[in-house]
């Protein structure tokens, strides 16, 4: 099958806290050969190796009717990303990607076309993709991922208002991961970016509508704080983990516009900043058409 990569953003993450532009490296040039590997693994979800960690997790938000939120290996992350689907040719493009000044955990964001066959969307399918990375003893693996389908905004509007959006599947029956963790998450959701995370320039947002992305601490601060702030209470338990000085988390919310509600799921990347806080650097919000 023929495969595409394309590195438009590297950015690393010092430990005095600043963050720069950077060229790519052996690190970064080996996540983006993990990310693309996924895809091989994808279309032969029995082989041996795996570029998951053995406690990953994936959600995945507005694709298929399969488990929406599971653990992962090659079989079981293929099977709630894609469902029964046979999956053909990819490209992958906006991939950027940020080292932790741990040097030792990462996350990336990223588009991907991928052809499919056997589900309702047949055909060429644009996904929206955000993941964690930790390096073992085996490489860069993933820890955690989302992925999403966007939904154009004329059709999330119709069915917001009509309340015909599909409840999303609970992410746990529990909260699983650190408390810290936990209420970060909550914090991020009540009161958007801290103040550590505005002043990223590499903090990056992905929305629930087709190619809402934006990219920049303060602008992202300012979009969440006019479409989030009383705007969205979390629905269920909230699913964790953490990977040296970065942690990620999952949840489902309710995003309230107008008179409207629509169940999202919300996946968010956080860094250590210089006070020991944990702080977003990661948003990706979803809703299922």
């Amino acid at each position: 099958m023929q495969r595409w990569v394309v590195i438009v953003a590297v950015i690393v993450s010092f430990a005095a806290g600043s963050h720069a532009l950077a060229k790519p490296n052996a690190d970064t040039k080996a996540i983006a050969a993990v990310i693309d590997e996924q895809f091989t693994g994808f279309r032969n979800p029995m082989r041996t190796t795996s570029v998951y960690t053995s406690n990953a997790m994936v959600a995945m938000t507005g694709g298929t009717t399969t488990p929406q939120v599971n653990k992962l290996s090659d079989a079981e992350g293929k099977w709630t990303i894609f469902g029964p689907a046979k999956i053909g040719k990819h490209k992958v493009r906006d991939l950027r990607v940020v080292v932790a000044k741990d040097g030792n955990s990462a996350w990336a964001s990223f588009s991907a076309k991928v052809t499919v066959d056997g589900l309702t969307k047949a055909g060429v399918i644009d996904y929206r993709v955000t993941e964690l990375l930790s390096r073992t003893s085996s490489g860069w693996q993933v820890q955690a991922a989302a992925w999403s389908v966007g939904v154009a905004n004329a059709v999330l509007t119709k069915a917001a208002k009509a309340a015909t959006l599909p409840k999303l599947e609970t992410v746990f029956d529990q909260n699983v991961g650190e408390r810290d963790v936990l209420g970060a998450m909550k914090s991020l959701a009540a009161h958007g970016l801290d103040a550590s995370a505005t002043s990223r320039a590499d903090a990056f947002g992905i929305g629930p509508v087709t190619g809402e992305a934006t990219l920049g601490g303060k602008k992202l601060a300012a979009k969440l704080k006019k479409e989030w702030i009383d705007k969205v209470a979390l629905d269920g338990s909230t699913w964790a983990l953490t990977s040296g000085t970065t942690a990620c988390a999952t949840v489902n919310v309710r995003l309230t516009r107008g008179a409207a509600t629509i169940p999202a799921r919300l996946f968010a990347v956080f860094e250590r900043d210089s006070g020991d806080a944990w702080s977003p650097v990661l948003v990706h919000l979803a809703a299922a058409p």
